[in-house]
């Protein structure tokens, strides 16, 4: 369920991705996104139409904290 929803520009688009690899970089985890599909981001960018709901405390799936990070960022797109 949606906890937020994000009217979709491209500075908004940014900011939302960037607080997500910040936050998750402070905690030494990986950060998980679950995107539209590159299509869909460009039609809702272009035309600044539609919204996108936003889901906070998503549960990613489970890593190691004992390894280093290597500055992993892992990016899932939705099926839709």
């Amino acid at each position: 369920m949606a906890t937020r929803v994000l009217f979709p520009n491209a500075i908004d688009f940014v900011r939302v991705i960037n607080d997500n690899v910040i936050d998750n970089a402070l905690g030494r985890r990986s950060s998980f996104l679950l995107l539209p599909s590159l299509y869909q981001r460009a039609f809702l960018l272009t035309k600044e139409t539609g919204e996108l709901p936003l889901t906070e405390n998503f549960i990613a799936p489970d890593e190691s904290t004992t390894t280093s990070r290597r500055g992993r960022i892992n990016i899932i797109t939705s099926e839709e």
